[in-house]
């Protein structure tokens, strides 16, 4: 188990990193979408 961990430690690094930049994002994401579509549509249900 450890041999493997070891081989694929980059790949497991960059998928860690991935999850915390989409997991950090996601907020500021639905909040530009919803405001975006408030200044445009005048409506609250984009999310």
């Amino acid at each position: 188990m450890l041999m493997v961990i070891d081989k694929y430690r980059k790949l497991i690094l960059l998928f860690a990193l991935y999850s915390l930049y989409g997991a950090s994002t996601d907020g500021i994401q639905k909040a530009l979408v919803s405001d975006l579509v408030d200044v445009f549509y005048k409506k609250r249900t984009a999310i």
